[in-house]
């Protein structure tokens, strides 16, 4: 390795890096198998309810308050997934992923919060991929099959636009509460339920547009809360 490069990698917070890398990796298996067996706009919508999971998680790991508003609005939001995972009455394996990606998720985002006083965006990003082609490089030459141009092209803009993700949340978590990110989240649910019709077929049901409403309205209710204090 380039004396630069390693310099640039060069950090006093390996364990904060190797939470975010464990969960970010965590978080990407579960998101791949809660698509795979969900309906694409309610698995995004259960994995969005992230900020719900970052109160608790910002409590243990932040040392931040615990608010009576926020405890309420967390379980308002808490509806909302549960009515998105269960529109049948019964739980599936897909709404426990998306679920688990979500918690996951939030780790991640409580990861980054701690790091940003002291790790520079691209650091931060350079350590989870090292860590994800370290994981993920062994399973995908097992299961290796030469990728159509359309695949190879969707594989290439993904991980380009995996990367800016990470960039641009890493600087927006050092300019702001994750409390005051999160309803940005929620702009991915009506956009992943335009592309699940549009691409497959996938008609949205009452369940994702009530269960959206109360996780906006929770959200949206810890913002509130947060500007006051």
């Amino acid at each position: 390795m380039a004396p630069g490069a390693a310099a640039a990698l060069a950090t006093r917070r390996p364990w904060g890096h190797a939470l975010r890398c464990a969960a970010g990796i965590a978080s990407f298996m579960l998101y791949i198998l809660a698509i795979a067996w969900m309906k694409l706009a309610d698995a995004v919508a259960i994995m969005q309810a992230k900020p719900l999971w970052a109160l608790p998680l910002a409590v243990l790991l932040l040392g931040e308050r615990l608010r009576r508003e926020r405890v309420l609005a967390a379980l308002l939001g808490f509806l909302g997934v549960v009515v998105i995972a269960r529109p049948d009455g019964a739980l599936s394996l897909g709404a426990f992923a998306a679920v688990a990606s979500g918690i996951t998720g939030a780790l991640v985002m409580v990861a980054m919060k701690r790091m940003s006083g002291t790790e520079p965006p691209p650091r931060v990003v350079a350590w989870y991929g090292i860590a994800s082609v370290v994981v993920w490089g062994p399973v995908s030459a097992w299961v290796w099959q030469v990728p159509s141009g359309l695949a190879l092209a969707c594989l290439l803009a993904g991980s380009a636009l995996a990367v800016l993700g990470d960039l641009l949340l890493q600087q927006a978590s050092r300019r702001a509460e994750l409390g005051l990110l999160a309803p940005i989240e929620y702009a991915g649910i009506p956009i992943s339920a335009a592309f699940g019709l549009m691409l497959f077929g996938e008609q949205p049901g009452w369940a994702l547009g009530v269960g959206t409403g109360l996780m906006l309205a929770a959200t949206l209710w810890l913002v509130r809360g947060a500007r006051r204090a």
